[in-house]
């Protein structure tokens, strides 16, 4: 490609480009265009010095990169600067330095760029737009969770601006009983420095509260570490997850409700018989009283924890979890009776105490001990442990089954995926879910041949002071059989 060769008036076009130009030389500035005195505030009829529009330190750069632009003929960029105005403003700006040679003398060619120009300006319509019209609300906090920056999603999401929330806590807008739970999650995270998410209930503006998971992160760069939230608005998957969970708990409540139907009918025999004997008085009403009374409690217990387990429950408590487990075993010895195993608690003697929802908890743990119950061959144990450590319970659920292949054990807790002929899988899936809504894990080890443990781990509360309803008057002692075969 050619062009005409034509005479420019280069000098009359740097003059009049609507960019700042500055050429250096001879020690000091020789030559700036009308853009140049604009962006910085002043005009050439004025007696300033170039050197006083910069700090000691954006100066010193400047000098320096003209000198390797002037000693290696180099183009170099300098991207931040602050010009300080007459006027007292300050903008940032960003410098390209070219060598110019003029009849064998070499100069230093200033272009500044505003980081406001047009094209910068577009980026950051952009910028907004993008983040105006995400779904998720993206959020960075100061050590404390405060909010230090939003997205102006937050709006679409919950009603406020931006200002609005700036400096506020999260906890101004969680749901009480959610509250412990995100405030253990926070610090878990500020102490692992590792990814984590957390559900629980925020309160939009027109006080209602929606269901949201948040992703946290820390990002650091050279300078600082951020720490980064990703909320978004999870409302109708946990109304589809309840749905599930119901499903399959009345599910459950069926499997089981014949064999308790069962247990019942064998003390309101029992019951039957005396009354018709004292009716006869054939018998002393006063010595059997004890006995009738026990069999009758025993009954009103089963049909209590079986109403309480299907009922939905949406309250987060402190729960005693020895006291969950004892509400478990007794619907499940009805089913461990059918095919005479013996469930084996071992508890320490001390009550523990969890965060949670009792409905859930226990679903998770009826279903584990029912799994163990069905992996196991006749005339075994399900063994049910409980261990303290420093931040968690550790609840085992152990069988002595055939065990689980070490290539499957990845797939357990996954949509429709069982070892059993007739399982959908959901009851694990459903148990696994719980669990982390809990702020806790499912783990299972398990050896061929041998059986299978499943570990749920559950974050421990800190006290028990206000848990008094929750106590559980636990009589076992260690390693006693809750059930006879």
């Amino acid at each position: 490609m050619t062009s005409r060769n034509h005479k420019l008036d280069f000098q009359q076009i740097i003059h009049n480009t609507l960019q700042a130009i500055m050429v250096y030389g001879d020690g000091g500035v020789i030559y700036a265009n009308p853009f140049c005195y604009q962006l910085f505030g002043t005009d050439e009829h004025n007696e300033d010095k170039w050197d006083d529009f910069f700090s000691f330190h954006d100066l010193s750069m400047i000098k320096e990169t003209i000198h390797q632009v002037l000693v290696l003929q180099h183009t170099k960029t300098i991207n931040h600067l602050t010009i300080k105005k007459k006027d007292g403003t300050s903008i940032n700006v960003q410098a390209y330095v070219m060598p110019l040679t003029n009849q064998d003398q070499v100069y230093a060619y200033l272009q500044f760029i505003e980081n406001g120009s047009i094209e910068n300006k577009l980026e950051q319509r952009r910028h907004q737009y993008i983040s105006e019209n995400m779904q998720n609300l993206i959020c960075e906090h100061d050590e404390h969770g405060q909010f230090v920056n939003i997205t102006p999603s937050v709006h679409k999401l919950i009603g406020y601006q931006t200002d609005e929330l700036i400096g506020r806590s999260p906890c101004e807008l969680i749901h009480p009983q959610d509250q412990t739970r995100v405030k253990y999650s926070f610090r878990s995270f500020l102490y692992s420095k590792e990814a984590k998410t957390v559900r629980f209930r925020i309160k939009k503006k027109m006080d209602k509260y929606l269901w949201v998971e948040t992703e946290l992160h820390i990002i650091e760069d050279q300078t600082r570490s951020y720490i980064i939230s990703n909320t978004k608005n999870i409302d109708k998957q946990i109304h589809a997850e309840k749905l599930a969970m119901q499903s399959e708990k009345l599910a459950m409540v069926g499997e089981l409700s014949a064999g308790i139907v069962h247990e019942i009918k064998n003390p309101l025999t029992s019951i039957k018989g005396f009354l018709q004997l004292m009716k006869a008085g054939a018998i002393d009403m006063k010595d059997y009283v004890p006995i009738l009374s026990a069999e009758v409690e025993r009954m009103e217990a089963m049909t209590m924890n079986m109403l309480s387990f299907a009922k939905p429950q949406e309250d987060i408590k402190k729960r005693c979890i020895t006291k969950i487990l004892d509400d478990v075993i007794l619907l499940m010895e009805v089913h461990a009776n059918k095919k005479n195993v013996q469930i084996i608690c071992n508890y320490s003697g001390k009550e523990y105490f969890v965060w949670g929802n009792e409905s859930q908890l226990k679903q998770v743990f009826m279903n584990l001990v029912k799994n163990a119950i069905e992996a196991s061959q006749k005339c075994s144990s399900v063994y049910v442990k409980v261990e303290e450590e420093q931040f968690h319970y550790s609840i085992k659920v152990i069988d002595e089954g055939n065990g689980i292949p070490k290539d499957k054990l990845s797939q357990i807790g996954q949509s429709f995926y069982t070892t059993k002929d007739k399982g959908t899988g959901l009851g694990l899936m459903v148990s696994y879910r719980i669990i982390d809504h809990h702020q806790g894990d499912i783990r299972v080890d398990s050896e061929l041949g041998k059986g299978t443990t499943f570990i749920v781990r559950l974050p421990k509360c800190q006290t028990s002071t206000d848990c008094k309803e929750e106590k559980s008057d636990i009589t076992r002692k260690k390693d006693r059989p809750v059930s006879e075969s």
